[in-house]
């Protein structure tokens, strides 16, 4: 949805959702309650985030339209597979491009609506495999650099949502892990001993985690990509 269209739907929901909340819990005792209540939950902590970047808050002013992220690459080594390929891996928020190996303030950046996300990863001149061409579509591949690129006024979301592999580590309170599988091939297919990857694909981690934009505090992105379900009892 565009901001404005978002924007519209958290001020329903503030004003006609949200005092009900409390009496919304005598639902979960009827059939498709748990996961009617599990949904409105999620919808509170969407409000919780989405309202800060669009509604102008309670006390007046103008709504904050931004956030602070930071970013931490190679975060599950244990689970990669093929990373000790990759000689570079890069991400740019908005004008903003920082590394691995970059200091945690380097990693941590303010994300505004419709800054582009793109995150690189670039394959070593001397990797037996590099990325394998893609018909369209994610990722876009340039010989030995492979770019996912997430564009809109809600560039940063969609990358967490479309990139997603669950939860970080229990200790890492308000880290969203991503997971990136790139189809490899060999680099050199003529070659006698052409290396062919044993799972066709490298896979690496990197972790984000967003700053509320009032409360400061680290918060997980809810997922409202999927319908919501029937009412209780309907």
């Amino acid at each position: 949805a565009d901001p404005g269209a978002a924007a519209r739907f958290f001020e329903l929901y503030r004003t006609r959702v949200r005092p009900y909340a409390r009496v919304a819990d005598l639902l979960e005792s009827e059939p498709g309650g748990p996961e009617f209540m599990r949904y409105l939950a999620t919808l509170g902590h969407a409000f919780d985030l989405y309202s800060a970047l669009l509604l102008p808050p309670d006390s007046g002013g103008a709504p904050q339209s931004r956030v602070e992220i930071e970013v931490d690459f190679r975060t599950d080594r244990q689970r990669e597979i093929g990373a000790e390929n990759i000689a570079e891996w890069a991400m740019r928020i908005g004008n903003r491009t920082f590394r691995h190996g970059d200091s945690v303030r380097a990693r941590t950046v303010d994300w505004h609506l419709a800054d582009p996300v793109v995150l690189t990863l670039r394959w070593a001149d001397q990797s037996p495999v590099i990325p394998a061409p893609t018909a369209g579509g994610q990722p876009v591949v340039r010989g030995r650099t492979v770019e996912y690129r997430f564009t809109g006024p809600w560039a940063l979301l969609r990358a967490i949502s479309e990139l997603a592999s669950g939860p970080g580590r229990a200790s890492d309170a308000g880290w969203q892990t991503l997971r990136v599988d790139v189809p490899l091939a060999p680099a050199d297919a003529t070659a006698p001993e052409a290396a062919t990857p044993e799972d066709g694909a490298a896979r690496v981690f990197l972790r984000i985690q967003v700053r509320h934009p009032v409360t400061k505090a680290w918060v997980a992105v809810p997922d409202l990509g999927r319908p919501p379900p029937p009412f209780p009892g309907g």
